[in-house]
């Protein structure tokens, strides 16, 4: 069965998003084929095919004006067919519809949501290579931080990658609880952890693999 999709004929690219594994593409500028047109539409693409296998999509209510209504429909192509979310003026906003579509993203892949950012630390990915991914962690890993530290390494583990590398050399304290995440998450295949000297306060990170630099793991 063919793909059903949006007939964009040319848009912009607004902006990337993750949600989980899925890397997901904000556009707009959107010009269309046929009766349907759009303001936003958000594209899922497939971990690891390259292929989009979602679109979240703000749709121009054309009716709006002759007979009244909200101006926006959110809608959604899951593969098969259409649905539809509901009609609000807050579908031509950019910041309420994306935040409305990566949340339905989630769903649909019953992802869970990132927890609270606590301020504590901060989690950057970078993919080096196609097969190789960084993630670089700065701060305080303790009993508040827990949650969003899991959610960053989960996040990171859950795309695929050959080779992951975690970058612990700008974290400042690490409990043994965030030692467990590691661990527990070294056994999804090739996991290294990045610190100079291999031990982060109290909490000694063997038995990982700890390598001094990025460029050396």
């Amino acid at each position: 069965m063919a793909f059903y999709r949006p007939a964009i004929i040319r848009a912009s690219r607004l902006g990337s998003y993750d949600v989980g594994p899925y890397a997901c593409t904000l556009i707009g500028d959107i010009e269309a084929a046929g009766g349907v047109q759009y303001l936003y539409i958000l594209e899922v693409i497939a971990p690891g095919s390259g292929m989009p296998i979602l679109y979240i999509a703000s749709e121009v209510n054309t009716m709006a004006k002759a007979l009244g209504g909200p101006s926006h429909f959110l809608g959604a192509f899951p593969g098969s067919g259409h649905v539809n979310y509901g009609a609000s003026n807050d579908w031509a906003d950019r910041e309420k519809f994306l935040a409305a579509a990566l949340e339905k993203v989630a769903e649909h892949f019953k992802i869970r949501p990132a927890p609270p950012a606590t301020g504590k630390i901060e989690a950057t990915p970078t993919v080096l290579r196609k097969d190789f991914f960084v993630l670089t962690v700065k701060g305080e890993v303790d009993a508040t931080s827990l949650a969003e530290f899991d959610h960053a390494i989960q996040s990171a583990v859950n795309r695929g990658a050959l080779k992951l590398v975690v970058d612990l050399t700008g974290v400042t304290l690490l409990s043994e609880a965030g030692k467990a995440v590691l661990v527990a998450a070294s056994k999804s295949g090739r996991f290294v952890v990045v610190h100079p000297t291999g031990t982060i306060g109290a909490t000694a990170l063997h038995p990982l693999d700890v390598r001094p630099t990025v460029e050396g793991a």
